[in-house]
């Protein structure tokens, strides 16, 4: 609810304040992995300016898992379309993923019709999108770098005006809320190789199953350091033993 902390489960603790209200799911039936939808212009989550994304002339990129039949807007940082850092919106004809990076008109899309469509199926969907200051764009999509439209090669510096807000779930404006399933996003001032997105999405897709255990028992505040771990070859589960108990 409004005011309250979403958590930044990265070591750097960059956690986003709460706007309104937010529905935190399972991502599936009985998963431990949670998504989060309801998003509007009074419901999204929000972080103030922060200069560990101010990315300069260097890379970075922006991954994360959608599940949506409509389209919207998933991430942004920025005040309007003239200064903003980036930006990601998602429909299902003119852009399938709609990846902003700085200020004025430049961007890049997908360009198959085919893949801008697919995204629409209500189904979970992996993205990573990465630019290089005066450089390459890239944006794969369920582990496949695919093909770009650039329109507008990045600046030679991203946007970092300090007024310049980290916002999720709708536009720097309130506008185009994304009206489907987030979950697992991430913001880096780095950008993954091919084989490590392939990797991410290999590996990750395994949370969004029916009854996926990711979680660690025990109080996540004072207990949550793992003490042992193996791995039951036969069983395919990892056994993870912290102070409060075992996770399997």
């Amino acid at each position: 609810t409004n005011g309250q902390t979403a958590t930044d489960r990265s070591p750097n603790n960059l956690h986003l304040t709460v706007n309104g209200t937010i529905t935190k799911t399972a991502v599936a039936t009985g998963a431990e992995l949670v998504a989060y939808s309801g998003w509007s212009s009074s419901n999204y989550l929000e972080r103030a300016y922060d200069t560990n994304f101010n990315f300069g002339s260097g890379t970075f990129s922006v991954t994360g898992w959608f599940k949506t039949t409509g389209a919207g807007t998933i991430i942004c940082r920025g005040t309007a379309d003239g200064d903003e850092t980036f930006r990601i919106y998602v429909d299902d004809t003119l852009y399938g993923i709609y990846f902003d990076y700085g200020g004025g008109a430049a961007y890049s899309k997908l360009t198959s019709g085919f893949v801008r469509n697919s995204l629409f199926n209500n189904q979970w969907n992996h993205f990573v999108c990465q630019a290089t200051a005066s450089g390459s764009v890239k944006i794969y999509v369920n582990g496949v770098s695919e093909g770009v439209t650039v329109a507008g090669t990045p600046p030679s510096s991203f946007s970092s005006t300090n007024t310049n807000i980290l916002r999720v779930g709708c536009s720097y404006g309130g506008g185009s809320a994304f009206p489907g399933y987030l979950a697992l996003l991430r913001v880096s001032a780095s950008a993954p190789t091919a084989e490590q997105v392939k990797r991410m999405y290999d590996d990750e897709k395994f949370l969004f199953q029916e009854n996926a255990k990711c979680a660690l028992h025990g109080n996540p505040a004072s207990n949550n350091l793992v003490r042992a771990l193996a791995y039951d070859e036969v069983q395919d589960t990892y056994h993870v033993a912290t102070p409060d108990g075992r996770s399997d």
